[in-house]
C-alpha cells in the first residue's frame, strides 16, 4: 500500500489522506475538517456555512453525463431530469460519476451523500477576466464546462434564529461527536459506463465487510445465506411475512409464538436488463408466489424451487413470499 498524507497547519482542512492499495483498481482519498478553525458564520440572514471538497476529474465535457447511483437504477443527468426538477445538485445512495460515452470516473462516498456540478456563479461581483471563487450560487446550467464534482460535507452554523428567544448561539449541533469530521471517498477510472461493476464498486465501498484476523483459512472465499446468480439482480430485503398477528385465546399467560415459516424476499433489476435470477436460500422451499409491493395480493405461483427462479423485466421491482418446509 502507498500512503500520502497532506496536511495544512491553521487550516479548517488539516489532512487529506490518499492510499492506494496493492492490486485494487481504485484510491481511496480520507479528508478532514477541524470545527475549531471554522470562521464564526452569522449576520446579515447568514446562519451557515457550507464546506465542500472538489474532485476534478480528466473526462472530456463533450456529451458529458452525471451517474446518479439512485435506490433503483443509475440516473443519467440531464436527460433522466423531470419537467421543472432542480439542476444544480443531487443526492445519491453509494457513488456518483461522470462519463463521456468513452471515458468513466466514479466516485464512492461514505459519510456525504449531497453533490453539485462545476456550473456556478459568483455572489460577489469580480472585475472581469478574474477567475471564479466562493462563496457561488450554483446554476446546474447544462451542458456542464468541465467533469468536476463538489462534495458537500457539511453545513456548519453556530446560530439559530428561535420563536421564543430570538437569535442564540449553540455551541453543537452534534452533541458528543466532537470537532473533528472525517469525510471517505474512493475513486475509479473505466471506460464505457458498467452499471454493474459501478453499483458493486459503490455498495463495496459504503457498506464493506468488517475484516477480521483468523487462525485458519476458511473452506470458503465467500459464502452468504441469501445470494443470486443474476449480476444485475440486487436482494433488497428478506424478511418475515407482514402479517404477523397471533390470533386465539387471551388470557394471563402470553401466548407462545408460533414459529414463522413463511418469509418475503425483494428483488431489484437494476441495469435495465430483462434478466432471469435464481435465488441461493439456506433453507427447502415448499411454495413460492410473486405479490404485490404492498404484500396483500398473489400475482404468480412460481413452479421453479430448487433453486428458486424469478423473472424480471428491466428495472423491475419484485416481492417474492416463500414458506419453507419444517425443520425435523
Amino acid at each position: 500500500m502507498t500512503e500520502i498524507s497532506i496536511e495544512r497547519s491553521r487550516s479548517a482542512y488539516p489532512l487529506t489522506v490518499i492510499r492506494i492499495y496493492d492490486d485494487l483498481d481504485r484510491a481511496e482519498i480520507s479528508n478532514t475538517l477541524d470545527g475549531e478553525l471554522m470562521p464564526f458564520p452569522g449576520g446579515d440572514n447568514n446562519w451557515n456555512d457550507s464546506y465542500y471538497f472538489a474532485y476534478p476529474f480528466a473526462i472530456s465535457p463533450n456529451n458529458l453525463k452525471v451517474l446518479r447511483h439512485g435506490q433503483k437504477w443509475f440516473d443519467r443527468l440531464p436527460d433522466d431530469y423531470l419537467p421543472g426538477a432542480r439542476r444544480d445538485s443531487v443526492t445519491t445512495q453509494h457513488l456518483i460519476g461522470v462519463t463521456d460515452g468513452n471515458g468513466t470516473a466514479l466516485l464512492g462516498h461514505r459519510q456525504a451523500f449531497h453533490f453539485v456540478y462545476a456550473g456556478f456563479v459568483d455572489t460577489k461581483l469580480q472585475p472581469q477576466g478574474a477567475p471564479k471563487g466562493f462563496p457561488a450560487m450554483f446554476t446546474g446550467k447544462f451542458p456542464l464546462p468541465e467533469a468536476t464534482l463538489y462534495s458537500r460535507a457539511l453545513r456548519h452554523t453556530e446560530q439559530a434564529d428561535t420563536h421564543d428567544l430570538g437569535v442564540v448561539n449553540m455551541e453543537t449541533v452534534e452533541p458528543g461527536l466532537g470537532k473533528k469530521y472525517v469525510f471517505d471517498y474512493a475513486v475509479r477510472a473505466a471506460g464505457r459506463f458498467d452499471e454493474v461493476a459501478a453499483w458493486r464498486f459503490g455498495a463495496q465501498f459504503n457498506l464493506p465487510l468488517r475484516a477480521e484476523f483468523v487462525a485458519a483459512p476458511p473452506v470458503e472465499l465467500t459464502r452468504s445465506f441469501f445470494s443470486t446468480d443474476a449480476p444485475s439482480v440486487e436482494i433488497v430485503d428478506v424478511k418475515p411475512i407482514s402479517d404477523m398477528v397471533i390470533h386465539g385465546e387471551v388470557s394471563a399467560t402470553p401466548l407462545d409464538p408460533q414459529l414463522n415459516k413463511i418469509f418475503v424476499i425483494r428483488l431489484q433489476e437494476f441495469a435495465g436488463r430483462a434478466a432471469t435470477a435464481r435465488i441461493s436460500l439456506p433453507v427447502k422451499i415448499k411454495s413460492a408466489a410473486r405479490l404485490n409491493l404492498t404484500e396483500d395480493a398473489v400475482l404468480e405461483n412460481l413452479t421453479v424451487m430448487s433453486p428458486l427462479t424469478v423473472q424480471l423485466k428491466p428495472f423491475e421491482t419484485t416481492t417474492i413470499r416463500f414458506e419453507i418446509e419444517a425443520v425435523r
